[in-house]
């Protein structure tokens, strides 16, 4: 687990040093939790009997990673587009 938090963090500092990531969330933290989601996503697949249940938990992860590096949108801005709909 020490040896895949350094390689998930390696990675998601090479995404912050392009793309700020937003306040808040600790790139320790989001290198944790892929390593969890990892050998959580190992067992569920075992357990199910499901392979695809572990590719589904990590594009779920990599959509976690683009909204964290994801620019932020001001509040009144959503406000004007969801008034509009």
């Amino acid at each position: 687990m020490v040896g895949w938090h350094a390689r998930f963090r390696g990675y998601l500092e090479e995404i912050a040093a392009v793309y700020p990531i937003r306040n808040g969330i600790e790139l320790s933290d989001m290198a944790d939790a892929l390593g969890c989601m990892v050998d959580g996503g190992i067992l569920l697949a075992k357990i199910s009997g499901d392979a695809a249940r572990l590719e589904r938990q990590v594009l779920t992860y990599r959509n976690f990673v683009r909204l964290a590096f994801a620019p932020a949108v001001p509040l009144a801005h959503t406000l004007k587009i969801a008034s509009a709909a």
